[in-house]
Parts: structure tokens; C-alpha cells; sequence
């Protein structure tokens, strides 16, 4: 039985129309859109970082030709998501010389603050399963006041009946 190599991409990420890019020469959050292409060409980059630099210590070098080969996408299109997350700090990258060849090396992969479009069709952003709007506060928890009288270990409330 042979392993088959995959990738996991999150329900969230498969949902959302794009992500907000809050770049450090703007003043005010951009809402950007993303294609199926993106989304795979993200988690794939992503998941080898995370092997190479981040469990291996070394570095992620690459070609986009052989991203693209890899995600069986046109080079163009490739080379187009690349650059949309390299130009939103999303993708971390630099060119580094090797046997007299400038390569990318990819060394973090950030998370993404994903958007979608609501029943009025404006942009809402992710949290967690649920969505608010960029301009709502963020809910306080609120504590409740009661207080368990039976012993953690005693609590059977977790019992199917």
C-alpha cells in the first residue's frame, strides 16, 4: 500500500471570497479577491514551508515552474497568485543566490483574515465559524454569575441520557 501525499485546505478558506490585505502603506483595509487557483496555490505553499523550514529548519526554494507543474496550473497563473500574497505580506520571500541563479526562498506563510460577501452583498470578515462586519467591536465573553455546586469529577451532564 502506497501513502498518497495531500493537501488539507480549511472550509473556511474554501467558502471565502477573498482576503483582507491591511498592507503597511495603507491607511485602510483592502478586500481582495481570491480564485480557486489561489486557494490551492495558498495551502500548498503553506504545507511545504511548514515541512521544510519550519519542521526541517531549512529553507523552501521551489521554482514557480514547478509550483505550477506541481499544482498542474498554468505558469502565468502561478506566478500571478504568487505575487498577489508576496505584494500583502502574506507570503514572506527573498531572492537568494544559488550556483549562479537567483532563486525564491519562501521562508513564512501567514495566516490569511478571509471576507465573504453578505445577504447585501458587502464584504464581512471571518471569525471563526461566524462573521462580523470589519467595523463591529469585538465581543467582550461574558461570565455567568452561577456558581457549580457539584464537584467537577461528580458532573455527569456529559452522559448520553
Amino acid at each position: 500500500m502506497t501513502i498518497k501525499p495531500f493537501i488539507m485546505m480549511e472550509y473556511e478558506l474554501l467558502e471565502a471570497k477573498g482576503f483582507v490585505d491591511y498592507g503597511k502603506d495603507k491607511l485602510e483595509e483592502r478586500f481582495v479577491n481570491l480564485i480557486a487557483n489561489d486557494k490551492i496555490l495558498y495551502s500548498y505553499i503553506k504545507v511545504r514551508v511548514k515541512y521544510f523550514v519550519d519542521e526541517k529548519g531549512g529553507e523552501y526554494f521551489d521554482t514557480q515552474e514547478a509550483i505550477a507543474e506541481a499544482l498542474n496550473m498554468d505558469v502565468k497563473s502561478a506566478r500571478k497568485s504568487l505575487s498577489k500574497f508576496i505584494e500583502a505580506g502574506i507570503l514572506v520571500c527573498e531572492k537568494k543566490k544559488f550556483k549562479n541563479f537567483l532563486n525564491w526562498r519562501y521562508s513564512k506563510v501567514n495566516d490569511l483574515m478571509l471576507w465573504k460577501k453578505d445577504a447585501k452583498g458587502e464584504p464581512v470578515i471571518f471569525n471563526g465559524r461566524t462573521t462580523k462586519t470589519p467595523l463591529q467591536p469585538k465581543e467582550k465573553p461574558i461570565k455567568s454569575q452561577v456558581q457549580n455546586t457539584v464537584p467537577d469529577w461528580l458532573d455527569d451532564s456529559d452522559l448520553p441520557f
